[in-house]
């Protein structure tokens, strides 16, 4: 399983973002793609490197404590039982 955050396209060596994506995927790995902020450059790219269906693999976000609450949402999906998170474990400070 494969968890990528990203606040956009991708920018070192592009053109092997996508068929990357793709050789995890046909070896059999999840991808869960994650962006973050108000302003997403690359949705395209990010649909095509996440798992599909897109709405189970991919997630906007605009905050860290959305992210937070994602990351809770994929390991009760994932893993039902299997791991726990922490009230307050990873909340930001400030």
């Amino acid at each position: 399983m494969v968890f990528l955050v990203t606040d956009g396209q991708s920018n070192v060596e592009q053109q092997l973002t996508i068929p990357k994506a793709d050789a995890l995927k046909n070896s059999g790995v999840q991808i869960f793609v994650v962006a973050v902020g108000t302003y997403i450059n690359g949705i395209d790219e990010m649909v095509k490197v996440a798992s599909y269906p897109p709405q189970q693999f991919l997630f906007r976000v605009k905050t860290l404590q959305q992210f937070w609450n994602v990351v809770k949402l994929i390991i009760k999906e994932v893993s039902p039982g299997k791991y726990t998170t922490i009230n307050g474990q990873n909340d930001p400070s400030c």
